[in-house]
């Protein structure tokens, strides 16, 4: 958060030096206002605390809990009735103070997930898409010594840092599959043997 604030703050000291005029640069001026309008909404996402942010870490460590959002996802599985036995056994050894804070928080998360599902697939995914198609065009249909050229490869340097969690996400949850599977044929080998 301290380097969202600091990079906003350089972004609006540069439109401001722009629109004094002691600089001409129109089309940096418009380039600047929306990547200060993602700068600003990175920020805000900081205040999503079913996304494990920041904001998240310090109301854990307020709280003290050390595995909120899993004993929430637990919790919020038992419900559904897709609770496994190990995960049964895992909720009935969570710590209690998570357990009590779960109560109000697996709410919230469950409301997140649905919120940021149902916003990704109404604007990032379109607005992606958008963004890949005139950065195509625009490179296609300019010359590389204009500013127009680069211009739409700054915004998609801009937007890399809002795919990171998604490509976390994505890496996690592959080693967490490879990871399980290994245990698994670990423990096929050792029963193997015991049987041998």
């Amino acid at each position: 958060m301290a380097f969202d604030t600091l990079a906003i703050a350089v972004n609006l000291a540069v439109r401001e030096i722009i629109a004094a005029g002691l600089w001409h640069a129109p089309g940096l001026a418009r380039f600047l206002a929306g990547l200060a309008l993602l700068q600003i909404g990175s920020f805000a996402m900081q205040f999503l605390v079913f996304l494990r942010t920041d904001v998240y870490a310090v109301m854990v460590v307020a709280f003290d809990c050390l595995d909120l959002t899993r004993v929430s996802r637990l919790l919020l599985l038992r419900r559904l009735g897709r609770l496994a036995a190990a995960q049964q056994r895992e909720l009935d050894n969570a710590d209690r103070r998570d357990l009590q804070i779960a109560r109000w928080y697996q709410w919230l998360f469950a409301a997140g997930v649905v919120i940021g599902t149902v916003y990704l697939f109404a604007f990032v995914i379109p607005d992606a898409w958008r963004t890949i198609s005139w950065t195509v065009t625009s490179i296609a249909c300019r010359s590389p010594f204009g500013f127009r050229f680069w211009s739409p490869l700054l915004r998609v340097l801009a937007l890399l840092p809002m795919a990171a969690p998604a490509f976390m996400a994505v890496r996690d949850r592959l080693a967490a599959r490879s990871h399980r599977t290994g245990v698994v044929a670990a423990a096929g080998s050792r029963r193997g043997r015991h049987v041998a």
